[in-house]
């Protein structure tokens, strides 16, 4: 089975348009939850060369998906140099406790351009239902970062209007089947 979630283009967090655009798509196929984002940036920013580093520090592309209930979600990122983080966050009431995962629970690949970088993800619905998923009770949120000329920039599927993506209302309801 073959099912597009959602496309679009990702919105500035404090609403109106992005800085530099980043085109999304998240389809669910063979099992699987199988996203891409097109980031387009003339000014492409890493940091963290090692799975699980402080990637958040430079560029980035973020999936947060709840895990059985609204304050417990697995965040995933990857940067332009193709590392990758994944940590479950329990939030309760802004008080973040993040417990990294030793092993990544996703594939992931970069295509790194002149002026964009592209990645892709592959989440397997098997390793999220053992963290916890529960596809009639999932929410998520699509997001990047972009670090340009020193300022940081935020971009979301869903805007949480503040200056961190960890906003609970901000997710939307994951309707995979």
């Amino acid at each position: 089975m073959k099912k597009l979630i959602c496309f679009g283009k990702l919105k500035d967090n404090f609403g109106g348009f992005a800085k530099n655009e980043t085109d999304y798509s998240l389809l669910f196929e063979n099992d699987s939850l199988n996203l891409s984002f097109v980031s387009y940036d003339k000014n492409i920013f890493s940091k963290g060369k090692s799975y699980n580093d402080k990637l958040y520090e430079g560029d980035t592309v973020e999936i947060f998906i709840t895990l059985g209930k609204r304050n417990k979600y697995l965040e995933l990122e990857v940067n332009p140099d193709g590392v990758q983080y994944a940590g479950v966050v329990e939030n309760n009431n802004g008080q973040l406790n993040i417990t990294y995962l030793p092993a990544s629970p996703f594939f992931s690949r970069v295509d790194k351009k002149h002026d964009c970088w592209d990645c892709y993800m592959t989440i397997p619905i098997a390793n999220l239902q053992r963290l916890g998923f529960q596809k009639d009770n999932a929410y998520f949120n699509l997001f990047r970062q972009d670090y340009d000329e020193d300022k940081l920039n935020l971009y979301a599927l869903n805007p949480t209007n503040k200056s961190t993506f960890h906003d609970l209302d901000s997710f939307v309801k994951l309707e995979i089947e």
